[in-house]
């Protein structure tokens, strides 16, 4: 098994005293076969997404080739989930996958939107020569388009950026 590092050793403490465990998804037979199955969606599944499945995160293979700053980001949005799932407990998974609707509507897009606005709080945009605006567009588009099986198509781009927008102000 491959030793995941946090370059964040103040983030590896949190998440050991709160009993996640991080296993790289090149290790984990499940990881291989979702990526199979949302290989014609999710191309870059393996490579650039982390996925939880209860207190477990699965980091992307190209992991060591984040920066701390991406590293931060990416544990704290997946941290959010991990908090969802505490709160939904049975409930998270069908409403994650299947309510109302696998594709075009789901609660998979409120669950996602929130865990990328905290994304979106603690981002470096310099380091990622980005600017919020542009990954405002990034996760808005991610939401409606078949990243997540178009699960906010329904709600649309447009109110989704501006629902960010709006967030970012607060």
């Amino acid at each position: 098994m491959t030793n995941v590092i946090i370059k964040n050793h103040q983030l590896n403490r949190f998440l050991f005293f709160r009993g996640i465990k991080l296993v790289s998804k090149s290790d984990s037979k499940l990881m291989k076969i979702c990526a199979y199955l949302l290989k014609h969606f999710v191309p870059r599944f393996m490579q650039g997404f982390a996925t939880s499945i209860g207190k477990t995160i699965y980091v992307p293979t190209e992991w060591d080739n984040f920066s701390e700053g991406r590293q931060t980001s990416l544990l704290k949005h997946e941290l959010v989930h991990i908090d969802q799932y505490k709160m939904w407990w049975i409930l998270y998974a069908p409403l994650y996958l299947l309510f109302p609707l696998p594709i075009l509507f789901s609660y998979r897009y409120y669950f996602e939107r929130e865990a990328y606005l905290v994304s979106l709080k603690h981002l470096n945009y310099e380091e990622l020569g980005v600017t919020k605006a542009e990954m405002i567009d990034k996760y808005s588009n991610y939401l409606t388009d078949k990243t997540y099986l178009w699960a906010g198509k329904l709600v649309g781009f447009e109110k989704t950026k501006k629902w960010f927008e709006k967030e970012m102000k607060k």
